[in-house]
């Protein structure tokens, strides 16, 4: 899956813009990645499509703070607001409908054996959002 597949995937499922869809995936991806082991980063970032990558890692800023912050736990209410804020989103309702569809078009485009480390670093609340994804 293209970069472009993936922003469209978003974009048809959340009815939004293309903008607003990589805005938003951007979000997910870069908060869930804050949220995996070092390990984790890396073995997803392996698996994912160049141009999707990117958006993986995200810019030097996003790496430089990933360092510093390494694994950090959050549950689900810390990590839906996290995506509430970096999306500029006005409520946890509307982070938890679009974190939920980046889950899923993520979990289409890395393989399940990925889908199940994931699953397996999540706390319990958490692990059972990106399960029904």
């Amino acid at each position: 899956m293209t970069k472009d597949e993936f922003i469209d995937t978003v974009k048809q499922y959340a009815n939004i813009d293309s903008k607003e869809a990589e805005r938003i995936t951007s979000a997910v991806l870069l908060t869930l990645r804050s949220r995996l082991s070092p390990e984790e980063v890396t073995d997803i970032s392996e698996n994912l499509p160049d141009d999707v990558e990117g958006m993986w890692e995200g810019g030097w800023l996003q790496r430089l703070l990933a360092r510093i912050q390494s694994f950090r736990e959050m549950d689900r209410y810390e990590f839906l607001e996290q995506v509430r804020q970096a999306a500029d989103l006005p409520d946890l309702n509307q982070a938890e409908r679009l974190t939920e569809i980046v889950f899923s078009a993520l979990k289409t485009t890395i393989p399940q054996e990925e889908v199940e480390h994931i699953s397996r670093e999540l706390p319990e609340d958490l692990r059972g959002f990106w399960k029904a994804a």
